[in-house]
């Protein structure tokens, strides 16, 4: 499911498009404009929460940008703003027309599987649950891609935490090749010697 859903959420995190909507609101760095809006669903929490429900960035670096962006725009408000950025700008980033119409089965399927979801022990996927689905069917099914991605890696941990792996170990065994190992401590915000 991975290998199919995740370019089509992920876009919302690369796409200079929707970085210039946060920008709009205050969000300048690349790593608010990825903190907030991916944390926006659970409220306003503390940079503790975010770093616990995220797990492998550097608890230092979120707090960086946690709960400052909270001063510049409220979290339902920067929910509502992601919606739009994505409903604007993702029929561009896959190449389509704004009709999204044909898209109808896919919503009906991925409505179906976040619906079908059980959510205890899976914070972040529940938050982004609660929030309403977009009317547009492009949009929609963007929305429920994204609970289904936050409910697998809400599943990440529950496999880390059983077999004890740290924030820094998972970024190892995630890609355990040196060059990618790298680029994720770098983006996650670790130090070598950490």
């Amino acid at each position: 499911m991975r290998s199919v859903t995740e370019a089509f959420h992920a876009f919302v995190y690369f796409s200079p498009a929707v970085l210039a909507e946060y920008e709009r609101v205050g969000i300048t760095h690349p790593r608010m404009a990825y903190f907030g809006p991916r944390s926006a669903p659970l409220g306003e929490v503390p940079a503790s929460v975010v770093a616990a429900s995220f797990y492998n960035f550097n608890p230092v670096k979120v707090a960086e940008h946690i709960p400052r962006v909270w001063s510049l725009i409220p979290p339902e408000d920067l929910v509502s703003i992601r919606l739009r950025a994505v409903s604007e700008h993702l029929p561009a980033a896959l190449g389509l027309s704004a009709d999204a119409s044909r898209v109808g089965e896919a919503v009906e399927l991925a409505r179906w599987a976040a619906e079908s979801c059980r959510f205890e022990g899976r914070p972040l996927a529940a938050a982004h649950a609660e929030v309403q689905p977009p009317d547009d069917p492009l949009t929609a099914l963007w929305h429920y891609v994204s609970v289904l991605r936050e409910h697998r890696g809400d599943g990440h941990i529950f496999a880390l935490q059983v077999h004890d792996v740290d924030a820094k170990e998972c970024l190892i065994f995630r890609r355990p090749d040196a060059e990618t190992s790298e680029r994720y401590r770098r983006s996650r915000g670790w130090q070598e010697d950490e």
